[in-house]
């Protein structure tokens, strides 16, 4: 199947800020994005342009990114039980002496 090529026009400045005006408003008027509106604005309406131009290569498939693994494989399939318990570890009578004479 061939696409037939078309002639390309860039979108216009009226157009490209129709567009902007209705991502901002679609966004929840945040102030202070202007810009990227407009170059969102911009990049998509050439885009658009140059697909139906016949600009852009066709894709096979889309490009999809992998699913992340929900655990790493050196963990995977281990069980972990209640933590153990930490021994105490007693002081000798002269390690304590000492302990206390070096903070008098």
């Amino acid at each position: 199947m061939t696409k037939e090529k078309r002639s390309f026009a860039p979108p216009t400045h009226a157009e490209i800020a129709a567009y902007a005006y209705q991502l901002w408003e679609a966004d929840g008027r945040r102030h202070g994005r202007d810009i990227d509106y407009w170059l969102q604005a911009q990049a998509h309406l050439t885009a658009d342009r140059k697909y139906e131009a016949g600009l852009l290569p066709e894709q096979s498939a889309p490009i999809v990114p992998a699913a992340p693994k929900s655990e790493p494989s050196s963990i995977a399939g281990k069980s972990f039980g209640k933590p153990e318990k930490r021994r105490k570890i007693e002081i000798g009578a002269s390690a304590a002496a000492d302990k206390q004479s070096a903070f008098a």
